[in-house]
């Protein structure tokens, strides 16, 4: 019986410890949104999508915002979503963020305890995934810096290019 629960104990820290590995399909719930539905990547299919978690105490998440905003607008044609969620905060700083930024056609969401982040291994912020059309993951990026952005815009531009 010992022998039993030491394997399961086992199974269960390596499969709630496991990376989301490009390639990989991901999580699909991200998190949930001002209106209390879940975000959920399955509904995104066909298109690419940019996730990324955010705090408004995190200055690269702020300097972020209005360049995902902006990438988010000149792509409105393309199959393409960014979805920007929230990670630890309180519902009123959420709230705030998400009323201000509405008009740019983000998806924002909020993850309050990490739940959905956790399933990411989001140990830094920014942290943004790239995902595929297909759903799979095409890149991640943790704790990224202004460098990083041209690397980013490549990325996407590959994935949104027909052929």
């Amino acid at each position: 019986m010992r022998f039993i629960v030491c394997a399961l104990l086992l199974f269960l820290n390596t499969s709630l410890s496991a990376t989301v590995k490009v390639g990989e399909i991901p999580p699909q719930i991200v998190g949930i949104t001002l209106g209390g539905e879940q975000v959920n990547l399955a509904n995104y299919r066909g298109k690419v999508v940019i996730l990324t978690y955010w705090a408004t105490w995190c200055p690269y998440c702020l300097k972020e915002m209005p360049i995902l905003a902006n990438i988010q607008q000149k792509l409105k044609d393309y199959p393409f979503q960014i979805i920007a969620v929230n990670f630890k905060e309180d519902r009123k700083i959420f709230r705030d963020v998400a009323r201000k930024t509405k008009k740019y056609g983000m998806v924002m969401a909020w993850d309050r305890k990490g739940k959905y982040g956790d399933a990411y291994e989001v140990t830094g912020l920014p942290f943004l995934v790239i995902i595929n059309k297909d759903g799979t993951i095409a890149s991640k990026y943790r704790g990224y810096g202004e460098k990083t952005l041209g690397k980013i815009i490549n990325r996407l531009n590959e994935l949104l290019t027909p052929g």
